[in-house]
């Protein structure tokens, strides 16, 4: 299960200044346009296709844990999801969220450590 914002930029952070005329954006990081910058076009629209680079974040348990236990709580965070409450806050900070299986988010993680791993390898970025 997952829980990722709609832009790698939090509008909350860069709004005020937007709206305030001291900072134009050019685009966004994201698959999608964020809502509250409708008229933002995404990094693709702009002619860098598949330029993804969100913030996300996600529930994680121990390795090991009972395939029980890890249903029970994928199934009580897709409930927290979707209840009135935690979508009104979320909203507050221009977060979308998005409820995953295990074995979906397992694999979103694969794709993102290998997306970034590719970009390090490719500049040549060594760990420190």
């Amino acid at each position: 299960m997952s829980v990722s914002p709609v832009n790698d930029v939090e509008p909350p952070n860069v709004l005020p200044l937007i709206e305030a005329g001291k900072l134009k954006p050019l685009a966004i990081a994201t698959a999608q346009r964020s809502a509250s910058l409708p008229k933002v076009p995404t990094m693709t629209e702009s002619g860098s296709p598949n330029f993804i680079a969100s913030t996300w974040f996600g529930l994680l348990a121990p390795k090991g844990t009972p395939d029980a236990i890890v249903d029970k709580l994928q199934a009580v965070m897709a409930d927290i999801l979707k209840h009135p409450d935690t979508l009104k806050r979320f909203a507050t900070y221009q977060i979308v969220p998005q409820s995953s299986t295990p074995q979906g988010f397992a694999a979103f993680i694969a794709s993102e450590k290998s997306k970034w791993e590719d970009l390090a390898a490719r500049i040549n970025l060594e760990p420190q």
